[in-house]
């Protein structure tokens, strides 16, 4: 994986910088961003410089590295790793931080092997891929200086940002006829771009108009609709929300009635719940956590012989899993003791229709000695 071109040629940008550059072009200035940046700024003319000529080597490298991994003299992890370490010498980046290089810096078996590989390659071949590099170089130079083109954050009213992104649509549509199709691309999402930021103002202006006609009528109430715990009890008990509200608020109103004197405690908290929240209750009593199940194995309640025993236990942590991982609601100590039931007759089907010797038995050991008659 070696790393793009762009990641070089791409010029570095900050809105102060922009601004002055906007400024010259309003004044008449021809020179695209880098050119005129750099024209302005030594140390940023000689950093560019350093990208292009790290951007060319590393173009090189990529055609070394695509013929070693072809040829099977190197594999693509290694070359990840090579590519990645070479890409940050020559930014300074990654373990490089403050600390970048040129190229004649990089290890020498390297870049000799790259040179020597290169010049194996025919001139025109050579010419080629100098060309598409120059070629990539040169589209990332135009998308950065197209991008600079957009009136974005322009001042003025809300009306003369839409005018400015209008006429700045019109100015794309009537360049794109003769754009290359990589800058018709970029054109194409800075239109998408204007349009966006048109439609969200004239939704701010419309907003604004709404707010200063309004009647003063007062809003017609909505009717509420049940929460996500009443929901959750009517689907649990074949009930509609309605119904489970009102049953949670006749709870709330006499949790000692009849009504609710099966319920277990679990029960008896979510329907607290169902009812606070139907009355718009601001305090909701504590919801019961999920029962966590006990980790001796189950022994305590499984009965049988110690292989039964033993092999039941070894599917007991799985059995703890499955539980823990139903809904929450479920999850209680009846709950509990329904699944674990009915795992433990499930498994004692599997245990009871395996051979003896699967289950660990060992009958031939208590078979008495075969006698037979001597002649």
């Amino acid at each position: 994986m070696v790393m793009p071109l762009d990641e070089f040629t791409q010029p570095q940008l900050n809105p102060e910088d922009v601004a002055k550059y906007k400024t010259y072009r309003e004044s008449g200035g021809l020179l695209g961003y880098q050119e005129w940046f750099n024209s302005v700024n030594p140390a940023a003319k000689y950093k560019f410089l350093l990208d292009q000529s790290a951007a060319a080597w590393l173009e090189r490298f990529r055609v070394w590295a695509d013929y070693m991994i072809s040829s099977g003299q190197k594999d693509q992890s290694e070359i990840d790793i090579l590519s990645q370490d070479l890409y940050d010498q020559l930014t300074g980046e990654g373990n490089y931080v403050g600390k970048r290089r040129t190229v004649w810096d990089l290890p020498s078996t390297i870049v000799n092997d790259v040179e020597k590989y290169w010049t194996s390659l025919p001139v025109e071949a050579q010419k080629q891929i100098d060309l598409a590099a120059k070629q990539a170089a040169q589209r990332a130079q135009d998308i950065a200086s197209q991008r600079n083109q957009l009136p974005l954050g322009a001042g003025g009213t809300q009306e003369q940002q839409v005018n400015a992104g209008y006429r700045a649509i019109s100015r794309l549509q009537n360049q794109m006829a003769a754009a290359p199709p990589y800058l018709q691309d970029e054109m194409r999402s800075q239109i998408a771009q204007l349009q966006n930021g048109i439609s969200m103002i004239q939704d701010s202006i419309r907003l604004q108009a709404r707010i200063r006609t309004k009647a003063e009528t007062p809003t017609p109430e909505q009717p509420r609709e049940p929460d996500t715990f009443a929901k959750n009890f009517a689907r649990n008990y074949g009930m509609s929300p309605e119904a489970a509200e009102q049953t949670g608020i006749r709870y709330l109103q006499n949790s000692e009635s009849e009504e609710f004197a099966n319920l277990t405690k679990e029960e008896k908290g979510r329907l607290a719940w169902v009812g606070m929240g139907a009355t718009g209750g601001e305090s909701k009593p504590a919801l019961p956590g999920p029962f966590v199940p006990s980790s001796d194995y189950g022994l305590s309640g499984t009965t049988g012989s110690p292989l039964w025993k033993s092999w039941f236990a070894r599917y007991y942590p799985s059995i703890i899993s499955q539980f823990k991982g139903k809904d929450v609601e479920k999850q209680t100590e009846e709950g509990w003791g329904t699944f674990l039931a009915k795992e433990r007759a499930r498994l004692g089907e599997q245990f009871g229709a395996q051979s003896a010797y699967s289950r660990g038995e060992r009958p031939s050991a208590y078979q008495p000695n075969i006698k037979t008659v001597m002649y």
